[in-house]
């Protein structure tokens, strides 16, 4: 016995809400994992900030000028990796770059933590 048109288009219906659950389910599953990794991404970050500091207390680094080396550095590598996503895809380095453009310019380099941090450059 053959289906007539609207049965048809009820089992492709059906089939479609399927196919929908399913990739809801994988799309669950994939913010699972990206929290996962945030959460502990952001723990491991935390530990070795805790270890860094106290290492750079004992050394006799004064907690303020740590976090200007911090921020400079940070500066560093955020410029460093955006500039490596924009060379395979700049359609995304643009949509990831939050920096205004008083930002953008950042050093080549920065100096040994033992060193004072540049002004003005954070």
């Amino acid at each position: 016995m053959s289906k007539t048109p609207l049965e048809e288009r009820v089992m492709e219906l059906e089939e479609t809400i399927t196919e929908l659950g399913q990739l809801v389910v994988k799309m669950r599953e994939t913010r699972n994992l990206m929290l996962r990794d945030t959460q502990k991404d952001r723990a491991s970050f935390k530990a070795l900030t805790s270890i860094v500091m106290e290492l750079a207390v004992k050394a006799g680094v004064a907690p303020d000028k740590l976090n200007e080396h911090y921020k400079t550095r940070f500066t560093f590598w955020h410029a460093n990796i955006l500039a490596k996503i924009e060379t395979s895809h700049p359609g995304i380095a643009a949509e990831l770059d939050d920096r205004t453009i008083d930002n953008c310019n950042t050093a080549r380099d920065y100096p040994s933590l033992f060193d004072d941090p540049p002004k003005g450059e954070v």
